[in-house]
């Protein structure tokens, strides 16, 4: 059967953990493309790190693997304000059964700007080990203390035969790129070729692409399936 969609006769390389099952997928794969997962990092919780999120004015969440590692220990949720990064990392809060009060749409220094912060205000940041430093840097400008957790990693589990693999496939061929972390991981194993429509998360990603001499197509403004699903419509010249 012909797919039919408005990414149809599209090839996507989805370079999530959990892909081909996550929603990103599931949305590309609904939208009539053809996607090939090619996981190149797993996540690590720092299980033997204790977290208080009491006694804080804000506890900001950047990711939801943050999330994921925080509620595991058995943490309820705390009485100062609790802010996401963007709808799948608050989605992840209210499945814990936290609450959310402020829910961002771009990245760490967007939502550090919607942050209610003045001088003295204590901020918990419970982040990766690779995480942009774009919220800490905008909420210390702010005069609010910063206090960073280190609760996840995310460990390169790629290697060069699945990579090569996927960009094997025939063109039409996209990649969606959703971190830094993940772009630098690709780019151990060789160069992208130049006809392979790099769409990425986010200006922080977008940056990492240019800082690496990658060419970047299309940049969705957050990581959800739709603004994914949007920037890869763009991409017309490739169909």
């Amino acid at each position: 059967m012909t797919a039919t969609g408005p990414l149809a006769g599209l090839t996507v390389i989805v370079a999530r953990d959990d892909a081909p099952d996550d929603d990103v997928s599931c949305a590309i794969a609904a939208a009539g493309a053809v996607v090939l997962p090619l996981p190149l990092m797993k996540i690590e919780a720092d299980i033997d790190i204790d977290v208080a999120v009491d006694g804080y004015d804000i506890v900001a969440f950047t990711s939801r693997h943050a999330v994921a590692a925080v509620v595991a220990r058995g943490i309820a949720c705390p009485r100062g304000c609790i802010a996401a990064v963007g709808p799948s990392t608050a989605q992840a809060l209210v499945d814990a059964g936290w609450r959310v009060d402020i829910v961002g749409t771009g990245g760490g220094r967007e939502l550090a700007a919607l942050l209610p912060v003045a001088t003295s205000t204590r901020v918990l940041w419970p982040r990766a080990a690779e995480a942009n430093e774009g919220l800490r840097e905008a909420v210390v400008a702010r005069g609010a203390v910063v206090v960073e957790v280190v609760v996840y990693r995310s460990v390169p589990i790629a290697d060069r035969e699945s990579v090569a693999r996927a960009f094997a496939h025939p063109r039409p061929l996209a990649i969606v790129l959703t971190s830094p972390a993940r772009v630098a991981t690709l780019l151990t194993f060789g160069p992208v070729a130049v006809d392979v429509a790099v769409v990425v998360v986010g200006d922080t990603t977008a940056k990492a692409c240019s800082d690496a001499g990658l060419a970047v197509a299309a940049v969705a403004a957050s990581p959800g399936a739709d603004p994914l699903c949007a920037a890869l419509q763009t991409l017309q010249t490739l169909r």
